[in-house]
């Protein structure tokens, strides 16, 4: 049987994990704890591309503190709405938009990845 993609919450975005991960070459998509060096390198995303009238993606490499390597952050932007529940946090300081990263290893656009 093979593992098309391994999923995970914030709890398990270590080093140690994505590099057994990546060693056995399984994709992963990992909600990535929003601490503030995250916070910090996401806050500068410049490009997003629009889903729709309320979802945007954003892309950026980082590198963490005790990390071996950079690695592919994905950010999901959506535009808080009144009445309506939303899914993320308010991470960063746009007001207007609620955010939940994601870090990955797989290689298709991010609206691929955010729909998976």
């Amino acid at each position: 049987m093979k593992i098309a993609c391994v999923r995970a919450d914030s709890g398990f975005p270590d080093d140690e994990l994505l590099t057994f991960l990546e060693e056995e070459m399984l994709p992963y998509i990992v909600v990535a704890r929003p601490t503030a060096a995250v916070r910090r390198n996401c806050a500068g995303l410049k490009e997003w591309t629009a889903l729709d009238e309320t979802f945007a993606v954003g892309e950026i490499g980082i590198q963490l503190r005790g990390w071996t390597t950079q690695r592919r952050f994905l950010v999901l932007r959506e535009r808080v709405r009144e009445g309506k529940s939303v899914v993320g946090r308010v991470l960063l300081d746009m007001p207007g938009y609620t955010y939940c990263i994601f870090v990955t290893n797989r290689s298709e656009s991010t609206e691929i990845i955010w729909r998976d």
